[in-house]
């Protein structure tokens, strides 16, 4: 998650707290850096850039809107983190607006409307 976040922020890492006494640095890819405040070495995770996200939303507008309803979990930031998205949708509406919508991703991208 936490480098997904740094992705979605448009940021090459970010800091990871805790992992200090731990052994998970030594199997992961972690390293760290000097905290410009504190001058304490911080562990960090770099940005995860996924080439697509493929997400499925409840419903969609020919414009590339979706909406989620529910928790949307990791979705929205996956949305956020990747270069394209695409997603399936389960109901065709002419529009969705963000009024509307209580977990609400504007142009998601790739909307295919087969079978509808």
């Amino acid at each position: 998650m936490t480098g997904l976040r740094a992705a979605s922020l448009g940021v090459p890492f970010e800091p990871l707290p805790g992992l200090t006494g731990t052994d998970l640095p030594s199997v992961a890819d972690f390293r760290t850096v000097k905290d410009p405040w504190t001058g304490e070495e911080i562990y960090v995770v770099p940005a995860l850039r996924p080439q697509w996200a493929v997400l499925h939303v409840q419903e969609a507008d020919a414009r590339g809107n979706a909406r989620i309803f529910g928790s949307p979990g990791y979705d929205v930031l996956m949305a956020a983190a990747a270069k394209a998205t695409s997603a399936t949708l389960a109901a065709n509406s002419p529009t969705v607006s963000s009024d509307q919508a209580k977990h609400f991703m504007p142009t998601v991208g790739s909307i295919r409307y087969e079978g509808l």
